[in-house]
């Protein structure tokens, strides 16, 4: 009964850990439309759900490999390197029926995104987020928020663990943030000249665990699209075993 107790403790802990860290974000390339489920570690299985209510894809617990299936068609994939659930629509004859809320499902997971297709097949803005994948603890994370095409109104929302931080948004009298409302100084944030391009520092009070960072930007024919990033917050002893693998 104990190692029963110890086991449930054990996994309920990680379960914990884990909560938070999946987003879901989409795009339209010349020929398709890619809906991205993205969690830091995928331990479960992963539904996508289509904004009628539908079961649109399915990936079984990815032990030892991923095995994934469409009712209808062959075409969602999983990454276990990259942590990536991919479904894609190849140039559908009706794209209205592609908005609406689409909803990921990871274990205890649940996450939704809303997608605002254009009249005909247009490619949409792509955004990136990048940064460090480790950090040791106790430490100011650097995140730059980027797209390939100027926003609505040339600003940036990020989000810490699905939860809303700020706001940083560029006009002519400078760069500002929702943050205490302020200035954006050099160590906290900044909106580079592009009016693309956006820069966060965050300081990361987690001793271990995983922080899932997402920034998102709002453009007149697509409505909000965005891009997620999953930071490992690790002590001293594993960041030394984490940096003898990478050597």
């Amino acid at each position: 009964m104990d190692g029963y107790m110890i086991f449930t403790y054990c996994l309920l802990k990680y379960v914990f850990e884990i909560y938070g860290s999946i987003c879901i974000t989409w795009i339209v390339n010349s020929d398709q439309f890619r809906l991205t489920c993205k969690a830091d570690k995928i331990v479960s299985s992963v539904t996508i759900f289509s904004p009628s209510g539908y079961e649109i894809a399915y990936c079984l617990l990815p032990y030892p490999n991923s095995m994934c299936s469409n009712p209808k068609t062959n075409n969602v994939t999983q990454d276990l390197s990259s942590g990536e659930t991919v479904f894609v629509v190849k140039r559908p004859p009706n794209v209205n029926l592609l908005n609406g809320l689409w909803r990921c499902v990871h274990g205890f997971e649940n996450i939704t995104v809303d997608v605002e297709m254009p009249k005909g097949f247009i490619v949409s803005p792509r955004i990136t987020l990048s940064g460090p994948k480790f950090v040791q603890r106790q430490q100011t994370i650097s995140l730059l928020c980027t797209s390939n095409t100027e926003s609505t109104v040339s600003a940036v929302y990020f989000y810490v663990n699905n939860q809303f931080y700020t706001k940083i948004s560029k006009n002519a009298s400078g760069c500002f943030s929702s943050l205490e409302a302020s200035d954006c100084k050099r160590h906290m944030c900044q909106c580079l000249a592009d009016g693309r391009s956006f820069t966060l520092q965050y300081f990361s009070e987690l001793d271990t665990g995983d922080l899932a960072f997402r920034c998102s930007m709002d453009f007149k024919m697509f409505g909000s699209l965005s891009d997620c990033l999953f930071v490992s917050v690790v002590g001293a002893y594993k960041t030394k075993f984490i940096l003898t693998i990478l050597l």
